[in-house]
């Protein structure tokens, strides 16, 4: 994807958020003529009419063509509602979960033959952007694409690579296109969260210097990060004074008539009660029109290498031929840095409350879904697991509708009774579509155990070994993160489907309650990240430092005598000069460093040809914490070419002067770079492309 600086706020005049879960999806979007006023939807077509919610499920269905190719025929709620004899003949395949698919550690099973993995994300990012433009334009008749910014949420475990497959998807499912890509934001969802929080915690977190972790804990993935708020524009955490003093609150601008199927959420309120009590969701419910998804995937093109001599430290200095987008000028910062992309704000209202990262994000897979596999499982082991995959393979509306009782009973349960306390059983009315597929002989033996044989009773030891795994995950993360932050945060912030499980937060209480100030949670939780994604499109600068969750570096050559160690494979000689060169990854900036959003580190790089057109170089990356501005032999780090920067001069003409500077930034959620000739301040065409 070309990388480029954000365009001028006035580009935009509304800005839409999708949450893109593992489990389910939503959008929220909002006018900049009203940015408190942040609609969400929860009118959902096929939705159960006890329960509006801000989204639908993650999933899609194919049908199969005479051909023997596959149409995305339904997706959301109505996916779940799909025709059981076409499921059973195999004419409809329901695929789910495909978002962690773009985790590479993630087997991609159950899509249709012949299928890229990549395509039930474009197909569903196709229906959810298309509905969002839908409720939008009935909001705002006058709306045009163009004037949107969306902004597409992805966990903060999630690597460059995943995070630029999302991208992808999202232009080909024609939420952008190729031409306008700066219309396109990816944000981390506990990012997100922690903007939502702010916003809706002003009297409680308000303050600077308070400090808040987020626990993101959704139904694939648990994200967490940490924040320092910055009421005083401080350069860094160690710089900033501490003041007890919050700040004043925001006034709620008033609500005009909301098209039906919408609900806001413009009210500073919050629950601190140890998360004892959750609130209601609001709004309507409705139709919605499908329409079929239009992308298909693209094959991916090949790019060339060439030889780039660098051996020169990083230089201070601002980006040539670029001018900052916001008011205050870019300043050099203290590590050498500058601020080579300065994002706009769109809405810029006081008081002016920044954020900046304490420790990098940390997180795993351990979420909501995971109890439900464990559930299953143990339901498997009740009627036997060959009985669980025929209701798959015949009647998956039954097999939903057993996972939709045990979502209450998840939800309800609170954890093993202290000692002493009776011990009472867990009691699953199982839906009449079930009890077909349970043995005679298991419904016999609950019926003279139990007293009924369409009851599933499950002891508290059962009911403990279903959630011990995931939520103890969980309680690690948490730690991790704290010791991370030396232990010196102030409160910890629960959001998330899965912040609706009363052990969930029964056990963050009871662990970690006398370590944080307080235990936050949100109202309406479980829609923080997609609002929060609408907040920081309309001000990305609202994070102000991010912690690196890599090394990063390119590949260089240094002269051979000043490595002890080297490959003999990694050394060349350069035909300009003569030399003997090794090839190195140079080390631009470090892992858990913390960095500006808008600041730029250098690589300067040179022509080896006067008539050479353009220069590409390798990006580089590695987990290990190196050295800035230190060169490394190749066998000396286990690192991994993440991708390439090409830069071309306009019109291909050659220039005088080989030196050519790249600027990379690092501190926003996708990596960005610009190309300049050092001694003319040119500005190449500059392409990054990640492998």
């Amino acid at each position: 994807m070309s990388s480029t600086a954000s365009p001028p706020a006035s580009k935009f005049k509304y800005c839409v958020g999708i949450d893109f879960g593992s489990t389910f999806s939503g959008f929220a979007f909002a006018s900049l003529a009203k940015p408190d006023e942040v609609c969400g939807f929860n009118e959902w077509d096929y939705q159960p009419v006890s329960a509006p919610y801000w989204k639908t499920p993650s999933s899609i269905r194919y049908r199969r063509e005479a051909d023997g190719t596959y149409t995305a025929a339904y997706w959301g709620h109505k996916s779940r509602k799909a025709e059981t004899k076409a499921l059973r003949t195999g004419e409809l395949i329901e695929v789910k979960k495909f978002k962690l698919w773009f985790d590479t550690s993630i087997e991609r099973e159950g899509l249709p033959p012949g299928m890229h993995w990549m395509q039930p994300s474009i197909d569903y990012l196709s229906f959810m952007s298309e509905q969002a433009m839908d409720v939008l334009q009935k909001r705002f008749p006058t709306a045009t694409q163009s004037e949107i910014l969306w902004c597409v949420t992805v966990p903060a475990i999630w690597d460059d690579k995943g995070k630029d497959s999302v991208r992808r998807a999202a232009t080909l499912a024609g939420i952008v296109d190729e031409n306008s890509q700066d219309h396109l934001i990816i944000i981390l969802e506990p990012e997100a969260a922690a903007l939502y929080t702010l916003k809706h915690t002003e009297h409680l977190l308000r303050r600077d210097r308070s400090s808040f972790m987020i626990l993101d804990a959704g139904g694939g993935t648990v994200d967490l990060t940490s924040h320092i708020i910055n009421m005083n524009n401080f350069n860094s955490v160690a710089e900033a004074p501490f003041d007890e003093s919050s700040a004043p609150a925001k006034t709620a601008a008033a609500k005009d008539a909301l098209p039906r199927g919408t609900a806001t959420d413009s009210k500073p309120a919050v629950d601190v009660q140890q998360h004892k009590e959750k609130k209601g969701l609001s709004g309507a419910f409705g139709k919605l029109g499908l329409k079929k998804a239009k992308s298909t995937l693209a094959s991916p093109t090949n790019k060339s290498s060439m030889m780039v001599e660098s051996v020169e430290a990083p230089k201070a200095g601002g980006l040539a031929g670029a001018a900052p987008l916001a008011a205050d000028a870019a300043e050099p910062s203290a590590n050498g840095g500058s601020d080579a992309f300065v994002t706009p704000a769109i809405v810029d209202s006081e008081p002016h409350a920044r954020l900046v990262e304490a420790s990098r994000g940390t997180g795993g897979l351990c979420g909501s879904t995971y109890v439900d596999l464990r559930f299953l499982s143990f339901f498997g082991d009740q009627i036997g697991t060959a009985h669980i995959k025929e209701m798959h393979m015949k009647r998956p509306d039954a097999l939903y509708s057993l996972l939709e009782a045990w979502e209450q009973l998840k939800r309800d349960y609170q954890g093993p009774p202290p000692p002493g306390a009776p011990h009472e059983v867990e009691v699953l009315s199982l839906p009449s579509g079930v009890l077909p597929f349970i043995p005679d002989s298991v419904k016999d033996a609950w019926a003279e155990d139990f007293g009924a044989d369409g009851e599933l009773h499950i002891t508290q030891q059962q009911m403990y070994d279903i959630f011990s795994v995931p939520i103890e995950q969980c309680m690690k993360l948490v730690e991790d993160q704290l010791d991370r932050t030396s232990g010196k945060c102030d409160y910890l912030v629960l959001v998330g489907g899965f912040s609706a499980s009363k052990y969930l937060c029964n056990r963050v209480s009871e662990r970690f309650s006398k370590r944080f100030k307080s235990i936050v949670v949100p109202i309406n939780p479980t829609s923080a990240v997609v609002q929060g994604a609408v907040l920081y499109g309309l001000d990305p600068n609202i994070i102000q430092k991010r912690r690196l969750r890599n090394s990063y570096g390119y590949i260089s050559n240094a002269p051979i005598s000043r490595l002890e160690t080297y490959a003999e494979e990694d050394v060349w000689t350069n035909p300009r000069t003569g030399s003997r060169l090794v090839k190195v990854f140079k080390c631009l900036v470090a892992e858990n460093q913390e960095v500006g959003k808008d600041e730029g580190f250098h690589a300067d790089s040179y022509m080896l040809d006067s008539n050479q057109s353009s220069i590409e170089i390798d990006i580089v990356r590695t987990d290990q914490r190196l050295e800035t501005g230190s060169c490394y032999s190749l066998s000396q780090v286990d690192c991994e070419v993440l991708g390439q920067i090409r830069a071309t001069i306009p019109g291909n003409e050659p220039i005088a002067d080989p030196h050519v500077r790249i600027t990379f930034v690092f501190g926003q959620t996708q990596i960005k770079a610009v190309a300049t000739v050092v001694a003319t301040g040119q500005q190449l065409e500059t392409a990054l492309s990640l492998n």
